[in-house]
This record gives structure tokens, sequence and C-alpha cells, in this order.
């Protein structure tokens, strides 16, 4: 149970994230990309010398954990750039494509056992998935363009990176491997500021907006923290589908703190994906409760011979 309140823990975070972003609208992308990610990765950094890593470790996995830091920074530029170049609705719904994606993976590629039982509550979480980011509202007559294309690669980029942080997290320690992953964003985003962005925005930065994206670069720090330690754990495919919970909290928060309006539809897309998601995570207590179980009856029959 442990891991899945890591996962809900990175799932506020985010949420929580979306919206201090959304307040911060006005600071260019490629800024608000170095505050958060440097106030995330100082706090793991600090965070990071009490999880022990296998000896060696680094050394040999070094090159795994600068492409979880070059997947990741190149996935983010992908979101914020096709974002730019297509429409909302286009972004909101070819953004689900990464648990599409992270499916496909786990069943074909990396071999993660999806057991039948399962599917309908990913069909449910996965349909109010589409419902809450109003997928029915695709934007048809601009669809081709280049930003479709960078946002269908930036969710492939999330799902494959998934699957490398799963491998690294164990021996490297989930938190040393986040806040590794964070100073290659940094550094991705410094270069890509002084290429392309406005060096000189650092300085007409207010300190209202500093503020808030420190804050989220708090909630950042918590993200890490907890999806990191909950992919070490879970299965990547259910680790995705739990997520998806994240614009639930954002919806729900825009509407209690921004007053932004609630629609029926939405309504009906968080029941759909909490009731997904808690009965992933029911149907697997069960499980595990029955393992242990067995694993008692087996003791106490080994004691009693």
């Amino acid at each position: 149970m442990k891991s899945y309140l890591y996962i809900i823990a990175a799932t506020l975070a985010l949420a929580i994230e979306y919206l201090l972003i959304k307040a911060a609208k006005d600071v260019p992308v490629y800024l608000v990309g170095m505050i958060v990610f440097s106030t995330a990765g100082t706090l793991l950094a600090v965070v990071a010398p009490r999880q022990k890593a296998v000896s060696g470790a680094w050394k040999r996995l070094l090159p795994g954990a600068f492409a979880v830091g070059i997947i990741g920074s190149c996935c983010n530029l992908l979101w914020i750039n096709g974002t730019r170049l297509t429409s909302v609705a286009n972004a909101s719904a070819l953004g689900r494509m990464d648990v599409v994606f992270t499916l496909f993976l786990s069943a074909l590629i990396f071999k993660e056992k999806i057991p039948r039982r399962i599917w309908p509550f990913i069909g449910i979480t996965l349909f109010g998935g589409t419902l809450l980011v109003q997928v029915f509202n695709l934007d048809i007559m601009s669809m081709g363009n280049i930003g479709d294309g960078l946002i269908i690669g930036g969710a492939f980029m999330l799902s494959l990176n998934s699957f490398i942080i799963k491998r690294l997290s164990a021996p490297l320690g989930p938190v040393r491997l986040a806040a590794f992953n964070c100073g290659i964003n940094v550094l991705v985003f410094a270069i890509a500021m002084i290429f392309w962005g406005d060096v000189n925005s650092i300085l007409e930065l207010s300190g209202k907006s500093c503020l808030t994206l420190l804050l989220c670069g708090v909630c950042s720090f918590v993200f890490f923290a907890g999806y990191y330690s909950g992919v070490r754990e879970l299965p990547v495919w259910k680790v995705r589908l739990i997520a998806l919970a994240a614009p639930v909290f954002t919806v729900l928060g825009g509407w209690m703190i921004l007053e932004e309006t609630l629609s029926g539809q939405s309504f009906i897309g968080i029941v759909l994906v909490l009731t997904g998601a808690a009965a992933l995570i029911k149907i697997n207590d069960k499980k595990e409760l029955t393992k242990t179980k067995v694993k008692q009856w087996k003791k106490k029959k080994l004691l009693v011979n």
C-alpha cells in the first residue's frame, strides 16, 4: 500500500503544479522550467544522501541515468512547443496517448503482465480520462500539423522513460535518480533559453511570479520523489493509469479556487477515473492479501510438521 500512497502523493502534487504554472502563465516557458527543476533538484539532492545506492551502480548505470534526463528534457520541450503549435483540445486529447503507449510497451516489449480482470477497469479509467480532457472536442480540422506530432512524440517519450526509471531506481535510489534528472532538465532548459528564449526575462521576473514558481518547484519535488519511488515497486502501466487522476484534482482545484466552470461531462469523467483507479488499487490489495494468507498457511503447516 505504501507504493500507492507514493503515487497518490505524486498525483496530488502534479495537480497543484498545474494550477501554479497556470497562475504564472506570463513567465516564459524556458524560465519556468529552469526555476521549477532547479528548486526540485536542490530539494531532492538534500534528501538523496538518505537513499543508498547499490555499490558501483552509478559507474555502471550512468549512461542510463543520462538517458532518463535527456529523454525527460526532450519530452518536456516537445510538450511545450507542441502545445504552442496546435489547439488546446488536440494537446489535451493526444496527450493521453502516453497511457496507450504504456499499455502497448508493457504487454509487448517489457513483458509486464496485465491480468484479464483488470482490463474492464482500464477501460473505465481511460474513458473517464477522455471525458475529463474533453477528447470529443478534438479539432479534426487542424489535425496533422507539426504540433500534433510533437505532442504524440512527447507522450511516447514519457511512457518509455517510465520503464527506464523503473529499472534504474532500485540500484541507484529513486530520489538520487530524480535529482540527477532534474539537473539535466535545468541544463537543457538553460541552453534552450539562451538560443530560443529571452535571457533578459530573468531580470523582469516579479517577486510574486518567482514565489509561485518556487512553490511549484516544491510540488515538483514531491512529485519526483513519490513517482520514482512508486514506479520502483509497481507496474508502469498501473502507475500511468493512476496518474490519470491528476487532471481530476486540477479540475476540482480550478473549480474551487479559480472559480472555473465544472461541466457535467467533466464530473462524469472525474467519477469514472476515480472509480477505475480505486478498483485497480483494491484488486491488487486482495491479491497481495491472498498471497500473504497462503504464505502464512504454508509456514504454519511446516511448523506443525
